[in-house]
C-alpha cells in the first residue's frame, strides 16, 4: 500500500518565500526622501515636492512607453521556432506561476492560443528576495540578422558630464 507523499517542510517554506518575493508595493515617497542622507537639510523637502509631482511613475506599477515596436530582419530561410518548455522544480512551481500572472496583469505578457514561435522560460530568485524573470531567446536571436550598434564609452559618458551639480539613473525594467 502507498502512503501519501507530501513536501517536505523546508520546500513548502521556501514555496511560501518565493510567493512572498512576488509581492510589489507603492514606494512610500516620504520614507525615501528620510533615507536619502546624503541630502543637506533642505534637500529632502525639495526631494519629496519633486516625488509627489511625479507620484504616479512611484505607484508600483510599470508605465508604457510609447514607441514604435521594434522590427527584426530575420536571416533568409529562417523558419519559426517551437521550443519544449523547461521542467519547472515543485519549489519554484507555485513562484513561477504567480509571477506570470503578476506580469499578465502588467501587460508586460499577453496569452495567446497560438503562436509559430515559443521559447522557454523560467525565473531565478535574487539576492534581494526578489525573482528574475528569463526567457532563453538564444534560437530565435541566431536567426535575426545583426546590426551593430557602437556602445557609447563610459569615459566619455563621464566626460560629456562634466558640470552638472545632479546626476541620476534609470533602471527600465522588464524592457
Amino acid at each position: 500500500m502507498l502512503s501519501q507523499l507530501s513536501e517536505p517542510i523546508a520546500t513548502r517554506d521556501m514555496t511560501k518565500r518565493m510567493v512572498e518575493i512576488l509581492d510589489y508595493e507603492k514606494a512610500d515617497l516620504k520614507e525615501v526622501c528620510q533615507k536619502a542622507t546624503n541630502l543637506s537639510k533642505s534637500e529632502p523637502e525639495e526631494l519629496y515636492k519633486l516625488l509627489v509631482e511625479f507620484e504616479d511613475l512611484f505607484d508600483g506599477t510599470l508605465g508604457r512607453w510609447k514607441t514604435e515596436p521594434a522590427k527584426a530582419e530575420l536571416k533568409e530561410g529562417a523558419k519559426p521556432v517551437y521550443q519544449r518548455h523547461y521542467p519547472i522544480p515543485n519549489i519554484n512551481r507555485e513562484a513561477f506561476r504567480t509571477e506570470i500572472k503578476r506580469l499578465v496583469e502588467l501587460k508586460v505578457l499577453e496569452p495567446t492560443a497560438e503562436s509559430q514561435y515559443r521559447s522557454p522560460a523560467f525565473i531565478v530568485p535574487k539576492p534581494d528576495r526578489t525573482v528574475h524573470f528569463v526567457t532563453e531567446f538564444r534560437r530565435i536571436n541566431a536567426m535575426v540578422k545583426r546590426k551593430p550598434f557602437p556602445i557609447p564609452r563610459i569615459g566619455e559618458t563621464l566626460q560629456s558630464m562634466q558640470g552638472f551639480t545632479w546626476a541620476s539613473t534609470l533602471n527600465l525594467s522588464m524592457g
